[in-house]
């Protein structure tokens, strides 16, 4: 999968299950930092990394964990 520069969602499949995850990609970065909803968090929690340059020059990773935001959400997932 390819990255595009800046803020970007994208949808990948694992094991059968859609994982939702944006990303704001800085090509020239050699470091990321990653974000997981679902480990006792939500969206909110993560929306002033978004919106203030707390990590400048840095790659940004927001991941939905499966069973979260707008990732898959299979019946049979224990939560």
């Amino acid at each position: 999968m390819k990255l595009e520069p800046g803020l970007n969602d994208y949808t990948i499949t694992v094991n059968g299950y859609l994982l939702h995850f944006k990303c704001k990609f800085v090509p020239a970065s050699k470091e990321a930092i990653l974000f997981f909803h679902g480990l006792a968090c939500s969206w909110d929690s993560f929306k002033y990394a978004l919106d203030n340059d707390y990590f400048p020059g840095k790659s940004l990773l927001f991941v939905d964990h499966i069973g979260f935001g707008e990732s898959s959400k299979p019946e049979d997932f224990s939560y």
